[in-house]
């Protein structure tokens, strides 16, 4: 039931984070070089921030917690692209602070980001038909690869358990997450780091 409210509760905060612009031309045939780079600096702004201010409050209750980093695989990703990380804009510290101040509501958050591995599979193979010959294998895409499905699944479980402790639990999983979406599609749509085709 829980997990089943989770997904509805935050239906509408997912989709509109799916139709942001940046999200958009990247899932387009037409999408480009500089719209792929331009969709990893921005996560990047924000995964760095929240694996640096959020990872360590599910450190007792995740028990996988350090193999589900991704940073690095951006900073691999960008580094191909001759990006330089240096000048990257990362999301402040205390934005997370105050988003991301207990167990559950870093759980909420890590909702959103573990489930953007399943999408990023269809992504991936999205931009390998359309650029691939450009931009090389796509390393934050393609996750966990054939353990997308049962990093899935564990996390989920986990996840559950945190949820089933109390039903104040479940709702501040659910506000973080809903939270989470919202605020990944204001700092996507900010023009904070993204270059411009004018």
């Amino acid at each position: 039931m829980f997990l089943q409210n989770l997904r509805t509760e935050t239906n509408a905060s997912h989709k509109t984070l799916e139709q942001n612009p940046l999200s958009f031309l990247l899932m387009q045939d037409a999408v480009g070089l500089e719209d792929y780079i331009n969709y990893l600096k921005k996560l990047y702004g924000f995964v760095k921030g929240f694996e640096k201010n959020v990872f360590p409050l599910l450190r007792n209750t995740l028990p996988d917690i350090e193999q589900r980093k991704k940073t690095h695989l951006l900073e691999t990703d960008l580094l191909a692209q001759h990006q330089d990380l240096s000048t990257i804009v990362i999301l402040d510290d205390l934005m997370f602070y105050q988003n991301f101040n207990t167990e559950s509501s870093a759980w909420g958050g890590m909702y959103v980001l573990e489930g953007s591995t399943l999408g990023g599979q269809i992504i991936n193979r999205h931009l390998q038909k359309n650029i691939g010959q450009i931009i090389g294998q796509s390393h934050y895409f393609t996750g966990y690869a054939a353990e997308t499905g049962n990093a899935w699944k564990f996390f989920l479980e986990n996840l559950s358990i945190q949820a089933d402790k109390s039903p104040q639990e479940e709702n501040e999983i659910i506000v973080a997450a809903i939270k989470t979406f919202d605020l990944m599609d204001s700092w996507f749509k900010s023009n904070a780091g993204i270059e411009s085709k004018n």
